[in-house]
């Protein structure tokens, strides 16, 4: 089942998101400043930098789960069985698509061992800004 967010500074109103496909993570920046008025909010998030163990694990395990098994293996293994059913039958409809789900597996596994890439960027943009991401700049990274 899909989880929908929405966000607003907590000081002018301004809508950051409204009804987005959420995160499955506590992962994000713990302070975030209104482009509107310019306001600090603090949020529930932490940077992975400052996760204990249990919410480090628990994180890589949502994202296996999520972007690794759902949209990543199962595509994959799917495809992989569903082109060697269209080869048999000789189908090249049943081929295209067999290649675009192995396709679209592949790139979301790959998408997974880029995640680290994605965290450092997030924590360094953090540092950059002095301790805060813009509201804009904090749903560009959410995972």
């Amino acid at each position: 089942m899909g989880t929908y967010t929405s966000s607003r500074c907590g000081h002018c109103g301004s809508t950051w998101q409204f009804m987005e496909s959420g995160r499955n993570s506590k992962f994000g920046s713990p302070i975030v400043k209104c482009v509107t008025c310019k306001g600090l909010n603090k949020t529930n998030s932490k940077l992975y930098r400052d996760m204990n163990l249990f919410s480090r694990v628990l994180f890589w395990f949502r994202q296996a789960e999520t972007w690794g098994l759902i949209n990543g293996l199962l595509p994959l293994v799917g495809g992989v069985y569903g082109l060697v059913k269209a080869l048999e039958a000789e189908s090249a409809l049943g081929g295209i698509f067999a290649t675009l789900f192995i396709l679209f597996g592949s790139y979301n596994l790959y998408g997974l061992t880029k995640l680290m890439d994605k965290i450092k960027e997030t924590e360094d943009l953090f540092d950059k800004n002095g301790g805060f991401l813009w509201s804009n700049e904090q749903h560009e990274f959410m995972y």
